[in-house]
């Protein structure tokens, strides 16, 4: 009975830890960037980037093995340089902003590849959703000192690749190809709660 109990007693404390000890991560917007880039004809690239974005990342302590992510960008917020295509792409031959508002990220699984995190999760465009497969390359974590509190804060490169057929985005438009490359640069930071 007293071993039982000791088991228990750990099995508390450990959840106790673990739950305790998660951080919440918030994007710093003015020094991150979502940005895509598609072959035109074979012979150029053409890039773009969604203006409006957010980002919440959480984790157990400062192990980003740990990482829950949750992404959302507005796709009337596309921006590649030409007012005339942005609203084509925000069209219903491509997007189809009005009726699909926003593509979202939310992880499922963590790998740790050593700088680098793979991540898959569900990749949700133009109404389908698809699991997909990110790399996110740790640059560095730092502390700042703010008012008192020691703020961390952690810089990631994000890249991946999507197929625009799969998500029923003008299958038939050869003009441009069918893989579109994904580029972020986030930086997230994370303010400890108040004691």
């Amino acid at each position: 009975m007293k071993q039982l109990f000791l088991v228990v007693l750990s099995a508390v404390m450990l959840f106790s830890f673990t739950n305790g000890d998660k951080k919440k991560w918030q994007l710093d917007g003015g020094h991150s960037s979502l940005r895509f880039s598609v072959s035109h004809k074979g012979i150029s690239n053409f890039n773009g980037t969604f203006g409006k974005f957010t980002v919440a990342v959480n984790t157990v302590g400062n192990d980003f093995s740990t990482m829950e992510i949750e992404m959302s960008a507005e796709v009337a917020s596309i921006n590649t340089g030409n007012s005339m295509r942005d609203k084509h792409l925000c069209a219903e031959d491509f997007f189809n902003a009005e009726k699909f508002p926003n593509l979202t990220f939310n992880s499922k699984a963590v790998k740790k590849k050593g700088k680098s995190y793979i991540i898959s999760g569900d990749f949700t465009m133009h109404g389908v959703t698809k699991t997909v497969e990110l790399t996110a390359v740790h640059n560095g974590t730092l502390i700042l000192e703010e008012e008192g509190k020691e703020i961390p804060i952690a810089g990631f490169k994000v890249t991946g690749t999507v197929k625009r057929s799969d998500f029923g985005i003008s299958p038939d438009f050869k003009d441009i190809a069918d893989e579109v490359n994904l580029e972020a640069d986030i930086e997230i930071y994370n303010v400890p709660e108040e004691k």
